[in-house]
């Protein structure tokens, strides 16, 4: 990592850190004083917790300290994957070692020209794998690759 970045990361942290108090200074300590019916903050709240369990792998946090009671949970909620249906699993099966290539555009993508869609489905009809696309796009995938 380079002092660059290293420094955007600081200061990122930081002000994240500072609007982050700002806001529960601001608006979450009035909210906690009502309910608690006597004065507190969030602050004060969250300092006395014994463990923290956060749903996120620690890799894919940014880098910074956290204390040792914090504890990374990521994946914990997630559930085991569903078989896939028959027609995708023969179709990924038959795609032998070269694999296969998901394009998803989402809903976003709509307004997507016949013209576009054919140059991705050139540049798809080059490479090894095959490639299962999102339905509602009217790609002409080559027949050997298309899902």
């Amino acid at each position: 990592m380079t002092f660059v970045e290293r420094l955007i990361n600081v200061l990122t942290y930081i002000s994240t850190s500072v609007l982050t108090e700002q806001f529960w200074r601001l608006m979450l300590d009035r909210y906690y004083s009502e309910v608690e019916g006597n004065p507190s903050s969030v602050c004060g709240t969250l300092r006395t917790a014994n463990i923290w369990v956060i749903r996120t792998y620690w890799d894919l946090e940014s880098t910074r300290p956290v204390p040792p009671n914090f504890k990374h949970v990521g994946g914990l909620h997630c559930k085991p994957a569903n078989r896939l249906p028959e027609d995708v699993e023969a179709f990924v099966q038959s795609s032998g070692d070269a694999g296969v290539v998901v394009v998803s555009f989402g809903s976003m993508v709509t307004n997507l020209t016949t013209e576009r869609a054919d140059v991705i489905a050139a540049a798809f009809g080059r490479i090894p794998q095959k490639v299962r696309s999102s339905s509602h796009l009217d790609m002409s995938l080559p027949p050997e690759s298309r899902a």
